[in-house]
Parts: structure tokens; sequence; C-alpha cells
């Protein structure tokens, strides 16, 4: 059985069919991995992160292991 994917304000480009990953910009300079993970596990189980340090600003990459939960953090972060 498929789960059905949350639709709304998903931005372009983004396949809710395929898409496990989830893209975070604009990262505090005093957020950790751990931290990250745990404040995007708030909308599904959470395979990994990668965080990616710049001298003015940081990014990231939450993957998660389903669908469904990348799609909810996404519509989270426009909340």
């Amino acid at each position: 059985q498929i789960e059905p994917i949350p639709s709304g304000n998903l931005p372009p480009g983004f396949d809710p069919s395929t898409c496990r990953n989830v893209y975070v910009g604009n990262i505090h300079s005093q957020v950790t991995e751990p931290l990250l993970q745990e404040v995007f596990a708030s909308t599904g189980p959470v395979e990994g992160c990668k965080l990616i340090r710049k001298e003015k600003s940081s990014y990231g990459f939450v993957h998660y292991f389903d669908r469904r939960s990348a799609a909810l953090a996404i519509l989270w972060c426009f909340l």
C-alpha cells in the first residue's frame, strides 16, 4: 500500500513520489548535525543528515527513510 503524500505548497521541482531528501539553508553557526537531525525528526524518522559549513552561511541535507516524511518537512518549513 502506498502512503498518501501531502500536497499543498510544495516548492516547484519537488517530486513527492520519489524525493526523500530535504535541503536546509541558512543554518546558524551553532547548529550541529545531531541537532539538525533531532529537529527534523519531528516529521518522521531521519536516516541521516549532512551539514556543510561555509564561512558566511551553512546549509545541509536531511535524508528521510520515506517520501512522506520529506514532504511533511518541506511543508513544515513553510509554516
